[in-house]
Parts: structure tokens; sequence; C-alpha cells
């Protein structure tokens, strides 16, 4: 066996208590969902989807018009709302 002796002109301060570093679990939390923002903007860049408010607001109004041009009185769902 061996020691390791490091010297140097200012004390050595370990900061792994003060470190703030992910748990595993957190890390693989955060690494999915980085893979998933890259796999979303990707899709945005080729036109293949958009981004959430906008499309919930297309949506509504799509919607408002399939209504009113065909003359029909749909309630929503509360269950379905978002």
């Amino acid at each position: 066996m061996s020691n390791v002796l490091v010297e140097a002109a200012t004390p050595v301060k370990d900061q792994t208590e003060t470190a703030n570093d992910y748990s595993p679990l957190q890390a693989e939390r955060s690494w999915r969902r980085q893979a998933e923002d890259n796999v979303a903007d990707s899709m945005e860049r080729l036109g293949l989807m958009r981004r959430m408010g906008t499309w919930i607001s297309c949506s509504r109004r799509w919607s408002n018009n399939l209504e009113v041009t065909n003359e029909l009185e749909i309630q929503p769902d509360v269950r379905a709302v978002c």
C-alpha cells in the first residue's frame, strides 16, 4: 500500500460537500429530458411539429371553424380539457 502526499503553496480545500451534482436518478431524468427537447426541436425545424402553445391555439381555432361552418353545437367534455 502507498500514501499520496500533495504539497501546495496554499492549503487545499475539499469542496465535495458544496458540490451541486445530480443524483443518478436526477442525472438520468435530466439526460432524457434533454434528449426529448432535442427531438422536439429537430421536428420543429423540419416542420413536422409545432410548439404546444401554438398547436393548442390552432386546434381550438380549427374546431371552432368546424362548429360554426357546420352549425354544430358541441359542448366540450370537462375531463378532456387540458
